[in-house]
């Protein structure tokens, strides 16, 4: 789901990277910004900077204008790579918010849908509250007998089509990382004048 999802992005005028985290060196988070009462203790670049990969991950998404994270669901949670990477985004959200805001996500999990919806919603709670969008079809799953490549090619033998609606989910999702994200460029998400509504 993932490559197809960064295909129809291209299609549609997005440059795309993946990163593999397996491929990463990422100490955990250790909670800086829980060791001071303001949060002054998380600091930007983080302190793993020069000891791990953390801050090439961290410039990765800064330098993106949209983020499609897709992980397997571990008991209801992204896995432990994935939600390392969202802490330790604190150091980008809790020192230089701007640098995410108005940003766009599309969420991708590989297993069933009780799993999927608690791993969505965590992602895109965190998410959401670091000033990033999760899009409209941007919450995708795959039930697992779908990583089987017999059952799938069987149901498609049999014309089960009530799957399909992964494919074009997938679809919408990449032709609007790449669509919304550039519309939403350059727009002014602290503009703090509020037209009042006239009755």
């Amino acid at each position: 789901m993932l490559n197809t999802c960064l295909t129809w992005a291209e299609k549609h005028g997005a440059e795309t990277k993946m990163i593999r985290l397996k491929d990463k060196n990422i100490l955990p988070c250790e909670g800086c910004y829980s060791k001071t009462q303001d949060g002054a203790g998380c600091v930007f670049p983080c302190i793993h900077d020069g000891k791990d990969d953390t801050m090439e991950v961290m410039n990765a998404i800064i330098e993106a204008n949209g983020l499609v994270i897709s992980t397997p669901a571990y008991w209801g949670s992204a896995s432990s790579l994935v939600q390392t990477v969202i802490e330790k985004m604190i150091t980008v959200e809790n020192n230089q918010p701007y640098k995410l805001l108005g940003k766009t996500a599309v969420l991708i999990v590989s297993q069933d849908s009780d799993g999927a919806a608690m791993v969505c919603g965590q992602l895109s709670w965190a998410l959401n509250h670091m000033g990033i969008y999760v899009l409209p079809w941007g919450m995708i799953y795959k039930p697992s007998i779908l990583n089987n490549p017999l059952a799938k090619f069987g149901m498609r033998l049999l014309r089960y089509g009530k799957l399909d609606w992964i494919d074009r989910t997938v679809e919408r999702a990449g032709r609007n990382i790449a669509l919304v994200s550039q519309r939403l460029k350059g727009f002014d998400f602290e503009d703090k004048h509020i037209p009042e509504h006239k009755n």
